[in-house]
């Protein structure tokens, strides 16, 4: 555990510093550098014994929660003239409207929504594998899809997405049936 903190304050170390990350596949090692290993710590505190694949898939999902509070991030940090993450979302973030800044920044959503599906899907597929016992750990997955298609339901627009989030109420039922189900 002490290995992924470790590997997580590092991750850390850029938004402390003001670092932005320069590349997308910079800002995909900062999503598992940040969600994944502080969510696969959490797992295997959870389970004492957590199986690697169960370890490998608790990193994806906390990877792909990372990058989607990357998103779900960004109308505030356009708000606040934060620093850029990537060099190609500068553009859309010093615009000085938010319908033109949507339009600047959707080629790095759409890369960072595939990368969320993408994690998320490949986690979910270790289901069969995984022991019983474990698999809440896949419980981040159901919470994940709820952001994914209020995003797709806001035509991948996060300026948009909270009118389409469901309430606390019907995640929390949607949470709780899921579990009895196994369906993630």
């Amino acid at each position: 555990i002490s290995k992924l903190l470790t590997e997580m304050l590092d991750g850390r170390r850029s938004d402390l510093l003001g670092e932005g990350d320069a590349t997308f596949e910079a800002l995909c090692d900062y999503a598992d550098k940040v969600g994944g290993t502080l969510y696969a710590a959490a797992a295997i505190i959870e389970h004492d014994d957590l199986s690697k694949i169960g370890q490998k898939a608790a990193r994806q999902l906390g990877s792909a929660w990372a990058m989607l509070g990357l998103i779900r991030a960004l109308p505030h940090s356009w708000q606040t003239n934060a620093t850029p993450i990537t060099d190609d979302m500068k553009p859309g973030m010093q615009s000085t409207e938010a319908a033109d800044a949507n339009a600047l920044l959707q080629p790095v959503i759409k890369k960072m929504a595939a990368f969320i599906e993408e994690q998320r899907v490949e986690a979910v597929s270790a289901l069969g594998k995984i022991p019983k016992k474990e698999s809440s750990v896949l419980l981040l997955s159901k919470q994940i899809t709820f952001y994914q298609k209020a995003l797709e339901m806001a035509g991948n627009n996060p300026f948009e997405m909270v009118r389409y989030e469901p309430s606390k109420l019907k995640k929390m039922i949607r949470l709780f049936w899921a579990k009895i189900i196994r369906r993630y």
